[in-house]
C-alpha cells in the first residue's frame, strides 16, 4: 500500500471507504506502482468518474486540497468537457491558491489564482445559459482573486438572476460595488438582500458601510446598529465586527470620544489588529498620543514579535514625545526585522 496517499479512519468504515477510493485515484494499490500515478484507468469509466467526485469533495473536507487536485485534474483530463470536473478543479486550485498566499508564497498563489480563474470560465463556457449559481458564484471568486472585479460583479448579478432567492449572491455583487468604490449601486444589491432576509447581519453592515462612504453618518449608524442586534440575536455572531464598524463611524463622524469609550468597552483579550487600530485612531483624534501607544504594546504583548505593532506603539510615542519609549520600540522593531528605511524615517521624525 502506498502509505503517503493512504490516510486512515478507523472510527468511521464509510470515510474508510472514500479514502481507499480516493487512494485508488490517487495512484493505486500495487507496490510497484509509482506514487505520482493519479489514475489506473486509462479510458472514462461513468462509476469511477463519479467515484472521483466523491473523492475530490473528502479530501477538501479532510482538509487536503492537493490530494484532491490530483484528483480533479486527473478528472478533467478524462473528460475535458465535464463542467462538475473543471469546476471541482477549479474549487480545489482557489483553496490552494489562498493556501499559498497565507504561506507568503505571493508568486505561487498568483498563479494557482488564475489556474482555477481559467477552469471556471472554461466550465461557464461548456455551462453557456445554463450555468447554476454556484458555478457562478465560484467563478466570481476566482475572477475577483485575480483581480478582475469588474468581471466578477458581473457574474455576482448573474448568480442573483439565477436563484433569486438566496442572499449571498446580492451581497457579494454589492461587496464587490463596493470595492469599486459604486457605493450608491452597491446599497441597491445590499438592499435586495435584505428584502430576502431582513435578519442577515451583513447586508445590514454592508449598507452602512456604503453609507459611511458617502458619509450619511446617521444612515450608517443607524444600519450597523441593525446588523449588531441582527448577528447578537441569531446566536452566531457576538457583534464584535460591527461594533468595530460603529466605531469608525463615529469617529469619522467627528465623535471620536464615543467611538473610544465603545471599544474601551470590549474585553482586552478580544482586541484584534482591527479593533486595536481603530481604537488608537480614536485616541489619536483626541490628542491621547499615549493612550494610543498604550493599545498597540497591549496588541504587541498578544501578538509577541508582531513588527507593524512595534513600530505603530512607537510612532504614538513619538506624537506624545515621550522619545525614550519610542527609542526602545524602535530597536525591538529593528531587532525583529522592520525595514530599516522605516526605522530610520521614524528615528529622524522626531
Amino acid at each position: 500500500m502506498n502509505q503517503r496517499t493512504h490516510r486512515k479512519h478507523p472510527t468511521s468504515p464509510a470515510i474508510l471507504v472514500l479514502s481507499l477510493m480516493a487512494l485508488t485515484w490517487l495512484g493505486g494499490c500495487g507496490e510497484d506502482e509509482p506514487a505520482s500515478t493519479p489514475f489506473a484507468e486509462k479510458t472514462f469509466n461513468p462509476d469511477r468518474f463519479q467515484e472521483g467526485l466523491v473523492a475530490v469533495d473528502r479530501w477538501l473536507s479532510d482538509g487536503d486540497a492537493s490530494k484532491a487536485e490530483v484528483i480533479a485534474a486527473r478528472l478533467v483530463e478524462l473528460d475535458p468537457d465535464s463542467i462538475v470536473a473543471l469546476q471541482a478543479h477549479g474549487n480545489c486550485l482557489l483553496i490552494l491558491g489562498s493556501l499559498a498566499d497565507q504561506s507568503g508564497d505571493l508568486v505561487n498563489a498568483a498563479t494557482l489564482r488564475q489556474q482555477a480563474d481559467t477552469s471556471y470560465q472554461s466550465a461557464l463556457t461548456h455551462a453557456g445559459s445554463m450555468a447554476e449559481a454556484p458555478l457562478l458564484h465560484q467563478a466570481a471568486l476566482a475572477a475577483a482573486a485575480t483581480g478582475d472585479l469588474e468581471r466578477a460583479c458581473v457574474l455576482h448579478i448573474r448568480a442573483a438572476s439565477t436563484d433569486p432567492t438566496d442572499p449571498t449572491h446580492p451581497i457579494f455583487a454589492a461587496n464587490t460595488l463596493t470595492r469599486l468604490e459604486h457605493p450608491e449601486e452597491a446599497i441597491t444589491w445590499f438592499d435586495r438582500a435584505i428584502e430576502i432576509a431582513p435578519d442577515e447581519p451583513w447586508a445590514w453592515a454592508g449598507r452602512a458601510e456604503c453609507q459611511r462612504q458617502l458619509q450619511k453618518f446617521d444612515e450608517a449608524l443607524a444600519a450597523i446598529r441593525t446588523a449588531r442586534s441582527r448577528s447578537v440575536a441569531r446566536g452566531t455572531e457576538s457583534g464584535f465586527p460591527f461594533r468595530v464598524a460603529e466605531a469608525r463611524i463615529l469617529r469619522e463622524a467627528g465623535q471620536a470620544r464615543r467611538a473610544a469609550d465603545l471599544l474601551y468597552a470590549i474585553d482586552s483579550s478580544e482586541h484584534t489588529r482591527g479593533s486595536s487600530s481603530e481604537l488608537a485612531a480614536a485616541c489619536t483624534d483626541l490628542g491621547e498620543h499615549r493612550r494610543a501607544a498604550e493599545v498597540w504594546e497591549r496588541f504587541n504583548r498578544q501578538n509577541t514579535g508582531d513588527v507593524t505593532s512595534m513600530l505603530a506603539a512607537a510612532e504614538c510615542w513619538i506624537r506624545a514625545e515621550e522619545f525614550e519609549e519610542a527609542a526602545a520600540w524602535l530597536n525591538l522593531a529593528e531587532t525583529a526585522g522592520a525595514p530599516p528605511s522605516v526605522v530610520e524615517s521614524l528615528r529622524q521624525g522626531r
